[in-house]
């Protein structure tokens, strides 16, 4: 039957070119040649081309749909990566910005609330800073001891100069990223890990940052710098503590970064020794300026929290509740926005279990497996939860996914049933996609997808589902070092 195939094809395809050349003689269609039979003809010699090519082809013979499906299903982790960034970026960015009912160029603009001058979270940090360092006084925004004393020598250049120095330690801090997620993935991950960087310098949320003068990207390479250190110099264990508080101080979401501060998920006592030690370390930071400056802190950490920003660009649980029944976003219209503005509690409760149950699943695998060394899906997993469960997590700290993303996604190797590497496959391509939309400004979004929640919650789950469908033994390169 095989050997049959390509001569079917060929006659197939010139009866469909004769059919198509004669339309005419048969009295079909207009008159003479038209671009109908033109296309037809193409399509007919598509057929006997593919004809010949299976004829000549080596194998075909030996063809089989198993063999087919098994080929593909072995192709290189990175093409499920891409192909899944690549209806992200078909869907949400090439369609709507040139094939947009006015026949003009959409380019995405407005999807960052312009406030003038440039790096206005920036300047309210050093302003803050100035007036603590000069007059010893509490504005409108407070930040940690340490963050004073580390920012204060930009006090010496003046704005702009300041910003742009902080924007070029920003994309410097990028940059060592991608370095050390090269350097702790495994070398078939590093073509995945090279590729996440390079689409990602350009993403919404790294513009953001740039744009509001934030510090995300900066804790977030001391935190994984620290974590480098740890498991694979560990004669400089002492440096990557330091570094792990400066980072904490900076933004406190590193503080879940203490789980991956684990040699043996076995060895409890040990264990719960560090993290209480690193704990107490950062707790007596705090304490740098005396009392009466952490009473001031934490009084307006407290007011913070309660007052929350609801918006479409804020991205946490608290955040996506209120919005679910608010017309600003009007995703839910009439009863059903309605209905979630009486169950907000329950909705807000529901996710947060939600979250607790897949980040504990995380957890759980690497105790169960006995997971020692750097772990990638852990540190993919605390950083979900430093996106969702602040009450304020705006936008610009979803750069903080790149390194996570790619380190994970490159860890990502399963057991040798097929069934088992299927679901990589399909799970790669759901977690691609999601990140890859992440990557586009919301403007371009479908309603539904312009709070970055739901596509935060994808990764989660995918994350969950494939700690069940890993294999054991995927960190060699801890073990060895």
């Amino acid at each position: 039957m095989k050997k049959i195939i390509p001569f079917l094809l060929i006659g197939f395809g010139v009866l469909s070119v004769l059919f198509f050349l004669l339309a005419d003689f048969f009295g079909l269609g207009k008159a003479g040649i038209q671009a109908a039979q033109i296309f037809g003809m193409e399509i007919g010699a598509f057929f006997i081309l593919a004809g010949f090519v299976l004829r000549s082809l080596k194998g075909w013979d030996d063809f089989s749909m198993t063999k087919f499906v098994a080929a593909v299903r072995d192709l290189p982790a990175l093409t499920w990566v891409a192909l899944g960034a690549l209806p992200a970026f078909v869907l949400y960015l090439l369609v709507p910005m040139f094939f947009h009912e006015s026949h003009r160029i959409q380019y995405p603009v407005d999807y960052i609330r312009q406030i003038v001058p440039i790096g206005i979270d920036f300047q309210s940090m050093i302003g803050a800073i100035e007036l603590w360092l000069k007059n010893g006084e509490y504005g409108q925004y407070m930040f940690a001891p340490l963050v004073n004393l580390l920012f204060a020598p930009l006090l010496l250049f003046k704005y702009p100069t300041s910003y742009y120095i902080l924007t070029y330690v920003t994309l410097a801090s990028y940059l060592i990223l991608c370095l050390l997620a090269v350097q702790m993935s495994r070398v078939e991950g590093k073509s995945i890990v090279v590729f996440i960087f390079a689409i990602s310098i350009f993403s919404y949320g790294l513009v953001f940052e740039f744009e509001r003068g934030q510090t995300y990207t900066v804790s977030l390479m001391l935190s994984v710098l620290a974590t480098y250190l740890f498991h694979y110099q560990r004669n400089l264990r002492w440096l990557a503590y330091l570094l792990f508080c400066v980072s904490v101080q900076l933004k406190f979401y590193p503080a879940l970064f203490v789980l991956l501060f684990v040699d043996d998920w076995r060895d409890w006592k040990n264990t719960l020794i560090r993290f209480a030690a690193l704990g107490i370390a950062n707790f007596l930071l705090f304490f740098l300026f005396g009392f009466s400056y952490v009473s001031a802190f934490y009084n307006h950490m407290v007011n913070g929290v309660q007052t929350g920003e609801p918006s479409v660009v804020n991205h946490s649980i608290q955040s996506f509740v209120y919005m679910l029944s608010s017309s600003e976003w009007g995703v839910l219209k009439g009863d059903s926005a309605l209905w979630a503005g009486q169950h907000s509690g329950s909705i807000s409760i529901a996710l947060y279990v939600y979250f607790l149950i897949c980040f504990g699943v995380v957890l759980a695998g690497a105790w169960v497996k006995h997971k020692t060394g750097f772990n990638p899906n852990l540190l993919l997993a605390c950083v979900l939860g430093s996106l969702l469960l602040p009450s304020v997590n705006h936008d610009y700290t979803l750069a903080m996914l790149t390194a996570p993303v790619a380190m994970s996604f490159a860890m990502w190797n399963t057991r040798e049933a097929a069934i088992s590497k299927a679901l990589n496959v399909l799970l790669t391509f759901v977690a691609s996609f999601a990140y890859a939309t992440l990557l586009i400004p919301h403007v371009f979004k479908p309603l539904y997808l312009k709070n970055s929640l739901p596509l935060l919650f994808i990764l989660l789950t995918v994350l969950a589902l494939q700690t069940f469908n890993q294999k054991h033994d995927w960190d060699t390169q801890s073990k060895t070092s």
